[in-house]
């Protein structure tokens, strides 16, 4: 009888578990964060006043997606955590401490990234069209090549753009931000 309960027990808390872990369960942590940010009336680009809103939402997002992590492993969430994840993670949490420099440097350039977003949207633009005139990647060397490219090629079009319409301490944030960036393109990059 005891050993029927121990296996009843496991069964049951496994099934607990797999429910947990349902990739619903992330979306529901990851929902919020999105809708303050790129779902914000000002995008990326807040000021101190959006930021005292945003800054909790986004903070139990991420403690929700930790905890999510934690519990269910990271391989649904994605493929270097690290990276796609905690780094960007630690960027926004920097932003909405209000004892740092990174926050002090974004608030002063917010503005005018707001003013010129389109132009550093055309960036991307901008790359894929060039990429695309280049032959097709027909081999595993080609397609690191131009994985390689479009990122640095973005990169520098963001800082340069960045430099142009908002002043260079302003292409100093992005440089800073373009660190916390998710980048798998800058890891191709970096393979012999």
């Amino acid at each position: 009888m005891s050993l029927f309960l121990v296996v009843s027990v496991i069964v049951i808390a496994s099934a607990a578990a797999d429910d947990n872990c349902d990739v619903s369960k992330y979306i529901t942590c990851m929902e919020p964060i999105h809708n303050v940010t790129f779902g914000h009336q000002n995008g990326l680009f807040q000021d101190s006043n959006d930021l005292a809103t945003s800054c909790p939402i986004i903070k139990t997002g991420i403690k929700c997606i930790k905890d999510f992590a934690t519990e269910c492993g990271t391989d649904m969430i994605a493929e270097n955590f690290h990276e796609q994840f905690e780094r960007p993670a630690e960027f926004l949490t920097k932003i909405c401490d209000s004892d740092s420099p990174l926050r002090t440097e974004y608030l002063k350039a917010s503005p005018c990234l707001q003013e010129h977003s389109d132009d550093l949207e055309v960036c991307s633009t901008k790359v894929q069209e060039f990429l695309a005139m280049l032959d097709d990647a027909d081999t595993n060397e080609k397609e690191m090549t131009m994985t390689c490219m479009y990122e640095m090629m973005l990169r520098a079009c963001l800082l340069s753009t960045g430099a142009e319409k908002c002043q260079l301490e302003t292409a100093s944030f992005i440089r800073k931000a373009l660190l916390y960036s998710p980048s798998l393109g800058m890891q191709t990059c970096s393979k012999e």
